[in-house]
C-alpha cells in the first residue's frame, strides 16, 4: 500500500485521491466500509466528535450516518475549508456543527473537558485526526467515560501503537478487520 502522495494504483487504499460525492475525504474506501461496520454495531452513539476535518469529507460520511441513526455531529478543524460551502455540506448544514478552533489553546482545552462532561452527548465517539493525534488522544481520552469509544486516523503513520498506552481502559475495536481491510482507522472502546 502507498502512502505517498502521488495516484495509487489501488483506488480502495489511495487516501490522497478519494473524494466522497465530489469533496475530499482523504480516507481509504475500506475506512468507509469500516465506519458502516462499527455504526450498525453501535447504535447507542448520541453524538460524534471530529478533531480535524481535512476538508469535509469524512464529515459528509459522518453527518449523513447522523441523520439515519439519530447522532449529534460536532466537528472541530483550526481552519474553516470553502467545501463548507459546496451544495451537499450546505444541504447537511454542516456549517452548523463545525467550530474553527486551535484545539491546544488553554481556554479550548478547558472548554472541551467541560464539554465533554455533558450527560447528553454520551455514548460518543471522539475521533482524533487533527494535526497532532497523538497528544489529542492524550489530552481528551481521559476526559471520556465507560461506553464511549474513540478513533484515530492515519494508524502507524501518524499515531503508533505506544501513543494509545496512556491510563485509560481501552479494549480495541475490530482492529483484525481494519488490518485486514488495510484501512488507517483504529477504535477503542473506553472501559471502566
Amino acid at each position: 500500500m502507498r502512502r505517498s502522495g502521488s495516484k495509487s494504483e489501488d483506488p480502495l487504499h489511495d487516501i490522497f485521491n478519494t473524494s466522497f460525492f465530489g469533496v475530499r475525504a482523504i480516507q481509504h474506501w475500506s475506512d468507509v466500509a469500516l465506519w458502516e461496520c462499527f455504526f450498525n454495531e453501535h447504535p447507542q452513539i448520541k453524538t460524534v466528535v471530529e478533531l480535524g476535518s481535512g476538508g469535509h469529507g469524512l464529515s459528509i460520511i459522518f453527518a449523513l450516518n447522523g441523520v439515519t441513526r439519530g447522532f449529534k455531529l460536532i466537528t472541530f478543524d483550526r481552519r474553516r475549508y470553502e467545501s463548507l460551502d459546496w451544495p451537499l455540506p450546505k444541504l447537511l448544514q454542516l456549517e452548523d456543527t463545525f467550530a474553527s478552533v486551535d484545539l491546544f489553546a488553554d481556554k479550548v482545552v478547558k472548554r472541551m473537558v467541560e464539554w465533554l462532561g455533558r450527560d447528553e452527548l454520551h455514548p460518543l465517539l471522539l475521533f482524533c485526526d487533527n494535526g497532532d493525534k497523538p497528544r489529542e488522544f492524550a489530552t481528551f481520552v481521559p476526559h471520556l467515560r465507560a461506553g464511549d469509544y474513540v478513533g484515530v486516523h492515519d494508524w502507524k503513520v501518524e499515531f503508533h501503537p505506544k501513543d494509545a498506552q496512556i491510563d485509560v481502559n481501552l479494549e480495541p475495536w475490530q482492529h483484525e478487520l481494519a488490518d485486514r481491510m488495510g484501512g488507517s482507522t483504529r477504535l477503542w472502546e473506553v472501559r471502566s
